[in-house]
């Protein structure tokens, strides 16, 4: 919620408490996925480990509200390594 009460995005919630006037709207952040979509196929093969046998004890423990998976996904695509 912003500043003035209004549900907001990421960038104008953090907009909505600069002090400045003058200061610009900042460029909204690039998902790594469309920085790097030749990740796309390395990151979904390697996060599938999640899904193995070696991890069954942890499946009922993980949140589901964000998946495990998609959020490797999305931790591949960061990696530069």
């Amino acid at each position: 919620m912003s500043r003035q009460g209004e549900i907001a995005t990421q960038l104008s919630f953090g907009h909505s408490w600069r002090t400045i006037s003058s200061c610009p709207m900042p460029e909204p952040p690039v998902h790594p996925c469309e920085v790097h979509p030749e990740r796309k196929a390395w990151a979904e093969m390697k996060c599938q480990m999640i899904k193995k046998e070696a991890f069954a004890d942890c499946h009922d423990l993980v949140s589901s509200i964000v998946s495990p998976i998609l959020y490797c996904i999305f931790l591949e695509y960061l990696n530069t390594d």
